[in-house]
């Protein structure tokens, strides 16, 4: 019976450094299950922080990454 394995997606962008230890917790979760040396499917989107706080402070919520 074969596993089906749903992608996760991370909103990064604080920094890589913070961006890196969910991955590798992530990675070390699934391989705790899955014990073949495969990866997880990930997607990483790195915002503009910068924009992102724009955003709070102009009270622009929703409008995305521009």
């Amino acid at each position: 019976m074969s596993r089906q394995i749903k992608t996760i997606g991370i909103v990064g962008g604080l920094g890589p450094e913070s961006t890196i230890e969910y991955y590798r917790q992530i990675i070390a979760r699934y391989r705790e299950q899955i014990s073949d040396g495969s990866y997880p499917p990930i997607i990483i989107h790195s915002m503009d922080v910068r924009e992102l706080f724009r955003q709070c402070g102009a009270n622009e919520f929703g409008k995305g990454n521009r």
